[in-house]
């Protein structure tokens, strides 16, 4: 679904949001599919969700990980606010 939303963007900033080869190619690998009207992509409230979802999602696992190295692990609790 990233590379998914990654090329949703780029059709949206650099194609005039029309739908491209690449869209058609990764959109068949996804079960997200936005709606798309005379071959322009059309990007409602329940894709902007969607594409939050994923990323509040690759942000938890990476802060998880990262908090697993040492020097991380330790400058983040030297003091300070836990919240």
């Amino acid at each position: 679904d990233i590379q998914f939303a990654i090329e949703i963007r780029n059709a949206l900033c650099h194609c005039g949001g029309r739908v491209s080869s690449d869209y058609v190619g990764l959109q068949k690998k996804t079960n997200w599919k936005p709606v798309v009207l005379e071959g322009l992509i059309q990007i409602q409230p329940s894709d902007i969700h969607h594409i939050f979802s994923i990323i509040r999602d690759r942000v938890k696992e990476l802060i998880k990980a990262s908090l697993k190295h040492p020097k991380i692990a330790y400058e983040g609790n030297q003091g300070g606010n836990n919240a």
